[in-house]
């Protein structure tokens, strides 16, 4: 074809009618060319297509040949479980396991699936609106779980009549159960009874929370615990939200942990409650109402495997006090239960003498104290000090509405260690090692600071006697405690931890 012809169509070019037969013949070899390229093509994406699939099937081949597939299962199985949150209760999200495991692939879900100990915990929260959906869910963790005991958390303080399904899962599974963690309306109390103490084997922990929500303001049934239906029960913890504990059995000898909060108790229930539970090791306790004690006025609880105590009160806990003896008693936190914080004034009458006679009667040697607004004056925190100063190793005071400053001149200079030792007005507390003060502090400036000099360098002197401090935590104004502020900081730079 001439190139003249070829360039026709390229210029703006008319052909002339002698050229029109050749332009034709080039049409005709340029659409026969094109089929012929695009059958090449076509020929060519198909062997592409075919080569791209064999490479595909033998990659899939070569995968089955990764160490993975020769996992064996119950390797497996563990290597998913230690994939679960580390929480005791777990909270169902499709972005964490056990519902992330079911969506990699379809052997791997398969596999979660079968495996019963990735769905033996459970955290669900229930409102009156997800109620049986949420019903559902814990149906199928159930279904799941297979025979493993089970740990169950339920956060349903508004859920009245739509909570009852849901509660009868548990009831019909409380043979499985090993913890279990209820927050629901004090109407439901009599399915809590039912379920507590039906058949549970397994149940080791128990926490109820009862809201005012529901169609009751209190429990109708008595809250009943016994140990012939929970026999491996060792922790309880009890919060009824401000309602009076009005009746109760708990035959449960064998309870290491017991806490009883925002629970209206006097202090006779509390020392039935102590009496009842010879093993006890750990008790938190909200005495809120004077005791009458007409039966128990000259016998006291005594207690030999408690250890830890914490009372929240609003009342004087000195008939309270005057009636317990615990020689094993290390830890001691008496705290204000009153929710004003804006008060001037403790709502706890705090009597030293009673606090000193109980230390003296029990004989314990206590080495943690703590105080939460409970403290009106330094005298009354000296006296708790020399009554425990052979073995305290741990001090707290504080005050979160900020109006008392028990820690004085007076207090800091009987902490100071004397060298030599005056016989007349000896060191306090010479194994002290953590104070947490806080806002306490109403000292000059400097007595702080010798006071932790002091202590700092007491271990220099070759004696086992005096301990180094190991945290210190006061509140500090750089301006008006600057001696304070650089001795602890001095001191931190030496290795006192400050937070």
């Amino acid at each position: 074809m001439s190139t003249h012809i070829t360039s026709l169509g390229t210029h703006h070019y008319l052909p002339i009618i002698d050229e029109t037969s050749q332009l034709r013949q080039c049409l005709v070899d340029s659409e026969t060319h094109l089929q012929q390229v695009a059958s090449d093509l076509a020929a060519v994406l198909s062997a592409a297509a075919k080569l791209r699939q064999e490479c595909d099937d033998a990659q899939t081949q070569l995968s089955l040949l990764a160490p993975i597939w020769r996992v064996p299962v119950y390797i497996m199985q563990e290597i998913f479980f230690h994939c679960l949150p580390t929480d005791r209760y777990i909270t169902p999200a499709s972005a964490k396991a056990p519902l992330l495991l079911t969506q990699v692939c379809s052997s791997w879900r398969n596999l979660a699936i079968s495996t019963p100990m990735l769905w033996s915990s459970l955290f669900v929260v229930l409102s009156p609106f997800n109620a049986n959906e949420r019903t559902r869910l814990v149906k199928l963790w159930l279904g799941r779980s297979g025979q493993r005991a089970l740990c169950f958390n339920v956060y349903a303080p508004t859920v009245d009549s739509q909570l009852h399904p849901l509660l009868d899962l548990l009831a019909a599974n409380i043979h499985r159960l090993n913890h279990l963690s209820l927050t629901i309306p004090s109407t439901h109390l009599s399915s809590v009874n039912g379920i507590i103490n039906g058949n549970a084997p397994l149940l080791e922990s128990v926490v109820i929370t009862l809201s005012k929500g529901g169609t009751a303001e209190h429990p109708t049934r008595p809250l009943r615990i016994t140990s012939k239906s929970a026999t491996r029960l060792w922790s309880l913890s009890l919060c009824f939200r401000d309602q009076a504990m009005q009746s109760y059995s708990f035959n449960t000898t064998h309870i290491l942990d017991l806490n009883i909060v925002q629970t209206t108790l006097t202090a006779d229930q509390c020392l039935q409650l102590l009496a009842g539970c010879p093993y006890l090791k750990k008790a938190q306790l909200q005495v809120v109402k004077t005791p009458i004690l007409e039966a128990n006025e000259s016998k006291c609880v005594t207690h030999h495997r408690l250890n830890s105590l914490e009372i929240h009160s609003m009342v004087s806990l000195g008939s309270f006090l005057d009636h317990l003896i615990l020689p094993n008693l290390v830890y001691l936190m008496v705290a204000d239960a009153s929710t004003d914080l804006e008060s001037s004034t403790s709502s706890i009458v705090w009597q030293p003498s009673s606090f000193i006679n109980f230390v003296g009667r029990s004989q314990c040697n206590i080495t943690s104290l703590r105080f939460t607004q409970v403290l009106e004056s330094d005298d009354a925190l000296i006296s708790c000090l020399r009554s425990t100063s052979h073995s305290l190793k741990e001090l707290q005071v504080s005050d979160l509405r900020g109006v008392t400053f028990p820690i004085t001149d007076k207090v800091l200079q009987l902490l100071t260690i004397h060298r030599p030792p005056n016989p007349q007005t000896p060191s306090l507390c010479p194994r002290l090692e953590t104070i947490r003060f806080g806002t306490c502090l109403s000292s000059t400036d400097g007595v702080l600071a010798q006071m932790l000099e002091s202590r700092w360098h007491s271990t220099e002197v070759g004696t086992s006697e005096f301990a180094r401090p190991k945290f210190m935590n006061p509140r500090l104004d750089v301006k008006r405690n600057p001696r304070d502020v650089a001795m602890l900081s001095k001191l931190r730079a030496a290795g006192l931890q400050t937070v």
